[in-house]
C-alpha cells in the first residue's frame, strides 16, 4: 500500500456462505497507513481466534 500497488484480499467470517473480496489501490503515507495497520492487525487476530 505504500507503494501505491493493487491490493486484494478475501475474508470469510464464520458461517458465512461467501467471500468478501476487496480489491484497491491507494497511496498512503506512513502516518495514515498506522490506524488502517492497527485495524488489519485487529480483524487478522479476530479470524484466526486470538484475543487482541
Amino acid at each position: 500500500m505504500l507503494a501505491s500497488e493493487r491490493m486484494q484480499f478475501t475474508t470469510r467470517y464464520k458461517n458465512q456462505p461467501y467471500d468478501t473480496v476487496i480489491s484497491f489501490s491507494a497511496s498512503l503515507t506512513k502516518e495514515e497507513a498506522l490506524p488502517l495497520m492497527a485495524c488489519l492487525e485487529g480483524l487478522v487476530g479476530r479470524m484466526g481466534g486470538k484475543d487482541e
